[in-house]
């Protein structure tokens, strides 16, 4: 994964004294709750990956996060397993389980695993790389990725990801959005910023939050995680040496304040 990168006010922010603000890992604690709270909203790539996926069977969900496609999937009548390695996302993953139907909970199950190196040690009907997780990762480990997903996959499978492409030509941008916040431990905000740069190949993702609650000093959380943003000749090559070949593709514009994020759904057959 990218090194850290804070930009802005995020970056002022960043130099605070640490008792000032916690700095989080990527998904982890309050601004993972915030992360995974403003994805959550997202619905229209569980409809494509769900027209795309085979007939209900099983499920393999790598860099399963929070586990909003499991829950779509589980719905539908796949029997789902998840895989994560964020304690956070995990956490969040199980409520989420928790909370569904009997019929649904009982058709998912959660691990706490490498997505690079997890064997299940049986074969699944279709493998999901969603929620951008595939550019979180530099080459080497996105082809450990895709090895991973094609082991898993008898000839015929399928799989399903997306990533967001890169376009040289498109000037870079940012952008900064404010959400309010109240639950029980008190009410906030958290700025989610995202700062994107097409010519250098990648897009950086700051999220700050405070948390007010009586009688208690107000708590400030900070977090950065960035995604590559990736090259379709080198991502096809990479398909093909791992046994996958392109079926489908498509455009969608991820709602991001100004400026919407591209992203591109693909899907994959297994090839002998």
């Amino acid at each position: 994964m990218s090194a850290p990168t804070y930009f802005g006010p995020f970056s002022v922010l960043a130099r605070l004294p640490q008792l000032a603000v916690t700095i989080e890992p990527p998904f982890e604690g309050f601004t993972g709750a915030v992360y995974h709270r403003v994805v959550e909203r997202a619905t229209d790539d569980d409809a494509w990956y769900l027209r795309h996926a085979p007939a209900p069977g099983h499920l393999l969900d790598l860099c399963c996060g929070a586990g909003r496609h499991l829950r779509a999937f589980a719905v539908a009548g796949w029997q789902v397993t998840g895989v994560e390695l964020a304690d956070g996302a995990l956490e969040r993953a199980a409520a989420l389980r928790a909370a569904a139907p009997a019929d649904v909970a009982a058709r998912t199950t959660l691990h706490q695993a490498d997505a690079r190196q997890v064997r299940l040690g049986h074969p699944v009907d279709c493998v999901l790389i969603g929620g951008l997780s595939f550019a979180l990762f530099d080459r080497h480990d996105r082809q450990a990725l895709l090895r991973t997903a094609r082991a898993h996959l008898a000839p015929g499978g399928t799989l399903l990801f997306d990533y967001s492409p890169r376009q040289p030509a498109v000037a870079d941008r940012q952008d900064v959005l404010g959400v309010p916040l109240r639950g029980d431990g008190g009410s906030g905000f958290a700025w989610i910023g995202w700062r994107r740069s097409d010519r250098a190949g990648v897009q950086h993702t700051n999220i700050y939050g405070e948390l007010v609650a009586p009688g208690v000093a107000t708590r400030r959380y900070l977090s950065t995680v960035s995604i590559d943003l990736l090259d379709d000749d080198e991502v096809t090559r990479d398909l093909t040496a791992a046994r996958l070949r392109v079926a489908h593709t498509m455009d969608l514009a991820l709602a991001a304040g100004d400026g919407p994020i591209p992203v591109r759904m693909v899907s994959c057959v297994a090839v002998p």
